[in-house]
C-alpha cells in the first residue's frame, strides 16, 4: 500500500463521516456506508498487480487471496510438467491427493484420503 493511498483513505473517511453529519445519519448508518467502503478500497487493491511487493495489512481472508494469487499459476505450471509433490501437500490439508495415472493428457483425478 502506497503513502498515497493511506492519504486517499484519510480523506475519503472525513468526507464520508462530514456528509454523514450533513445527511444526520444515524450511526449504525455510518458504520455500514465506512465499511462499504473499505470493501471497496480492499477489492480495487486486491485487483493490483504490485501488491506482491510490498508490505500490505488486509483480513487474514484477503492476505490468502493475494498469496494465492501467486501461488495458483506456478502449482498450474507444476501440473504441466507431472509435478505433484507439492500440490499433494497442499491437498493432504484439505484430505485429498491429485493422481494424473491413467488420465487424458492435462487431466488429473482427486481422490479423498481415508483417515
Amino acid at each position: 500500500m502506497k503513502f498515497s493511498d493511506i492519504q486517499e483513505a484519510k480523506k475519503s473517511a472525513k468526507q464520508t463521516v462530514s456528509n454523514a453529519k450533513k445527511k444526520k445519519l444515524s450511526q449504525d448508518q455510518l458504520k455500514k456506508k465506512m465499511a462499504f467502503r473499505v470493501k471497496q478500497k480492499a477489492y480495487r487493491l486486491q485487483n493490483e498487480d504490485d501488491l506482491s511487493e510490498a508490505p500490505l495489512v488486509m483480513s487474514d481472508r484477503d492476505i490468502l487471496e493475494t498469496i494465492w494469487k501467486k501461488v495458483k499459476p506456478e502449482l498450474e505450471k507444476q501440473m504441466k510438467k507431472g509435478n505433484l509433490e507439492t500440490v499433494n501437500n497442499l491437498a493432504r490439508i484439505g484430505r485429498f491427493k491429485v493422481t494424473k495415472d491413467g488420465q487424458a493428457k492435462g487431466k488429473s483425478f482427486r481422490y479423498d484420503l481415508k483417515k
